[in-house]
């Protein structure tokens, strides 16, 4: 992707996100992009540290989602104190034969053979085509575990199970061979040390902040607080692009339409959804 276009893109993007806002704010009220305010340039670092701040508040109400009290989370955060902390996600498929059936199908046509002797008819058979037919059933069992580790989750004591579940349907076919493999198993790992690493002790929110007099800081944007931010957020998306893809796949495996449609139905599209991170002042 062309520079020229990232930046249509982002700013078609922060024009669509301006018009949510003015819906969600009261009237008074009029949101606008940085670069349209008269601002100091230390603001710039303030914007900065405020997005940061939200987007990791975003996060955490994601975790609570899934399960993440805040008992845990304060249990997460002293683990990030000393060691590594990640989410894993363990998927494991099983698909297993259960039996076989045989049914009669019968043609919805006939065909009748008259007899005729003479010119005349003396008796009609008639005949029809009974196929029979062959299906063979598999139940498909999906499980899943979203787990906390500290470090690599060696010991019990070690993890918390987030989020578990068990999913089972029946599959059919016409043939013996297997409609996916007897057993298989996915994992998907991100580390979220750099989340809980600035998290406020009492309150358990989001406490980032640039260092301006660290060497290392050259602008709002070019400095190891904001850099170390930016891979934590991209190694999120790419964790939770694993896990759409991943259910994605295993939730169309389900053979009723109905409750399939209803499955894709249910998930939000995320082109959908309001993110309140935007650059406004």
């Amino acid at each position: 992707m062309t520079h020229e276009l990232a930046i249509s893109r982002f700013e078609s993007g922060m024009q669509q996100a301006l018009e949510r806002v003015r819906m969600v704010l009261e009237a008074e009220r009029a949101p606008r992009l940085a670069h349209d305010v008269h601002h100091q340039y230390n603001d710039k670092y303030v914007l900065a540290e405020c997005i940061t701040n939200t987007a990791a508040a975003s996060h955490l109400n994601c975790l609570s989602t899934f399960g993440l009290g805040t008992e845990q989370l304060r249990q997460l955060r002293e683990w990030g104190e000393k060691n590594a902390v990640s989410l894993r996600f363990d998927l494991k498929e099983v698909c297993t034969y259960i039996r076989k059936e045989t049914r009669e199908q019968h043609s919805p046509t006939r065909r009748v053979t008259e007899v005729s002797i003479g010119g005349m008819l003396r008796d009609a058979f008639t005949r029809k085509v009974v196929t029979t037919i062959e299906e063979h059933f598999w139940q498909f069992e999906v499980v899943y575990d979203l787990f906390a580790l500290r470090g690599v989750g060696a010991f019990d004591q070690d993890r918390i199970r987030l989020m578990s579940r068990i999913a089972r349907t029946e599959l059919k076919t016409m043939s013996e061979a297997t409609p996916h493999q007897s057993s298989a198993s996915s994992s998907a790992e991100v580390d979220i040390s750099w989340l809980l690493r600035h998290l406020a002790c009492e309150r358990l929110s989001p406490w980032f902040r640039i260092d301006r007099k660290d060497v290392s800081c050259h602008t709002p944007r070019r400095n190891r607080d904001v850099e170390q931010a930016a891979a934590y957020f991209a190694d999120m998306d790419r964790w939770t692009d694993e896990l759409v893809r991943a259910l994605g796949r295993v939730s169309r495996i389900q053979p009723d339409e109905k409750i399939r449609s209803g499955m894709a139905g249910a998930a939000p599209l995320s082109s959908g959804v309001f993110v309140p991170v935007v650059p406004l002042l």
